[in-house]
Formats: C-alpha cells, structure tokens, sequence
C-alpha cells in the first residue's frame, strides 16, 4: 500500500512538472523582447515562420521552430551523408555530441530569425532605444528563450510526462484553437453549410485514424513525425517551385480563351492545381520514409506504411477544402491535428516514454 501511494506521488509531481513547464512557456509569452512596447503585442503580427505564437511580439514568438528547424537540418544531413549516420549511431558519446551541435544550430537558427523580428519592430516604430545595442538585444533575448525552451523539453522528457518537444510545440497551436473556431464563425455566412461540417468530420476522422492506427504501428511508443516534418519542411522550402508551373500553366490556358474561362472550367484547373500538390507532397514523403528506412538499415513493415499512410492523408486531405473556403489557416490543419494528437499520445500510458522526434 505504501509503494502505491509512493508511486501515486511520484506520478502527481511529474505532472505537475509538465504542467509548470507548460505554464512557464505561456507566462513567457507575455514578456516583451527589451526596449519593446508591450503594447506591440496588439500591433504586429507574427513573422512568417513563426509557429503559432501566443502572444504577438514576446521573447517566447519563435516557439520551438528554431530546434525543430535545427534537428530537421541534422536528420536532412543524417540521411544524405551515410557516414553522419554510422558515427552518431556508434554509441553514447557520439549521440551526446550529434544533440550538443543541433542545439547550438538551434540557438544560431533563433539568432537569425531575431534579426527578423528586430527590423520588422523597428519599422513599426514600437522601440523605445532602437541603437546600436537593440539588435544585440533582441538577439540574446531570443537565443536565451530557446535554451529556455530546450531547457524545458529536457525536463519534461526527463521528470515530466510526456514528449517534451512535441508538447511545447502543441501547446500554442491548442491554445489558439478557440481563436480559430470563433474565426471560421466570421466565415460563416459565406460558406456553404458542409465546409464547417466537412471539418469537424474531417478532425475527428484524422484523431480517430492516428490514435487507432498508431497503437499497432508505432516502435518506441510514440507517432514516428520524422518522415511528415521532413516532406513539410521540403515542401514549403520548394514555395512556388511547385506552384509556378502549374500557375503559368492556368495563365496559358486562360490566354487562349481570351482570358474569359467558364466557371466550371477555372475550377477544375484550380483543382488540379491541389491535386499537383498533393502528387508532389507523397513523393517527398515516400522518399523520407524510405530513406530513414535505409539509413537506418530498418524494414518498413505493413503497420509502419499503414502510419505513415494515415499522416498523409490526415496532413493533405484539407488542401481541397482550403480551396472552398477564404479560411487560408485551414491549410496547415492536417499537420496541426497530428502534432496535437501526437502530443496527446505522449501523455498517455501506452504510448508515454516514446520521442515523436528524437535526434538520429
């Protein structure tokens, strides 16, 4: 009896840890860089790459983007340089060393983007002291965030429960989740009555398929989101590489009918246009899934394709309904929805302990 009220406490703490992390993330958000209005926070938006920031302009606005960036940096020259590879899988020290170089890339990775943030706040002309010490400033504040934030990822994962990384990831993409339900709702007289009742299917057919597919499929006790962040990382870094063709095609096409395409016409090629994404994103997948699997000398097995089927289609099939609405957020809903769900699944007792992205 006494060993189960000892476990029982042991539980509670680390709970409470994750909860305190969690929570010392959102107290974070709040605090704006130095020499910054506070106000700004109502001012500005977040800069392009920023992963659902909590609070407008904050010390904590890059999120984890700057580790997930650096640990995708890593895992791309991991899978591209075979003998990267072999070292960092010899033994500990190798380990220790390939994590030590993606957290210093990641706190250089968070110095760049503070240069960013620090010219789009100077030309808000939000800066209390925009001399020369302000860029150093915002650069120390947002490099000493996100060792904050590994800090914190280390802790949950070590006495916490739960995924870290993931978690920390989530949080702000759940958090902003009332704000973009109350958004659609803006939408809402302008939309055909099945777009709001497409999504809610739409989500709770991708929790449903992730949780069930992944009890069977996972290996370490987690969703494996290697092979999807990697096709997404490529995928947007390639931008208008995918779109530009397809673009000049429809501009081609429109020409030749003088400009004037019958409405039913211009949306099939606008579709098409989706179907063209879709086509690329699973090459881009399928090429980083079968690359880890041979890198890592591992067999994919039927459960493990099945997962990553399942990550596809929950990442793209709201591409064709982004198309339908003027909502332009309901683009990376597939890959939010995964993300929560893997960070949900870490929380609980038969997927806990496992790392959704652990390095190498």
């Amino acid at each position: 009896m006494a060993g189960k009220a000892g476990n029982e406490t042991v539980g509670a703490v680390r709970w409470l840890i994750t909860i305190g992390a969690i929570g010392l993330y959102f107290v974070g958000s709040k605090l704006p860089p130095p020499s910054v209005a506070y106000e700004a926070s109502s001012l500005l938006g977040p800069p392009v790459r920023a992963p659902e920031p909590l609070a407008g302009i904050s010390v904590f606005m890059l999120g984890v983007t700057p580790i997930i960036s650096a640990l995708s940096f890593m895992e791309i020259a991991r899978l591209a340089v075979p003998p990267l590879a072999r070292w960092a899988a010899k033994g500990p020290r190798q380990a220790d060393i390939y994590l030590r170089i993606a957290r210093a890339l990641a706190l250089s990775v968070a110095a760049i983007q503070a240069l960013g943030v620090e010219a789009e706040v100077k030309s808000a002309d939000v800066v209390f002291d925009d001399g020369w010490p302000f860029p150093l400033e915002i650069i120390a504040a947002f490099v000493g965030a996100t060792a904050v934030l590994i800090w914190l990822a280390d802790l949950i994962n070590a006495k916490g429960v739960g995924d870290g990384l993931v978690l920390l990831f989530a949080a702000p993409i759940a958090a902003h989740l009332p704000a973009r339900v109350a958004n659609w709702r803006n939408f809402g007289a302008f939309l055909p009555a099945y777009i709001p009742i497409s999504l809610l299917a739409l989500a709770l057919l991708s929790v449903a398929a992730l949780v069930a597919v992944s009890r069977r499929s996972s290996r370490n006790g987690a969703l494996d989101l290697w092979s999807l962040l990697l096709a997404v990382q490529v995928f947007a870094a390639l931008g208008g590489a995918v779109v530009r063709p397809w673009t000049l095609l429809v501009a081609f096409i429109s020409s030749l009918f003088g400009g004037d395409l019958a409405p039913k016409w211009a949306s099939a090629l606008e579709m098409g246009g989706v179907v063209v994404h879709v086509l690329v994103a699973a090459g881009l997948f399928a090429i980083a899934a079968l690359r880890r699997a041979y890198v890592d000398q591992t067999r994919l097995e039927a459960t493990a394709w099945l997962l990553l089927i399942v990550e596809f289609v929950v990442w793209s099939a709201w591409w064709p309904i982004a198309k339908l609405t003027p909502v332009t957020a309901v683009y990376g809903l597939g890959f939010s929805a995964i993300l929560c769900v893997a960070a949900a699944l870490s929380l609980l007792p038969p997927w806990r302990g496992g790392r959704a992205l652990a390095p190498g």
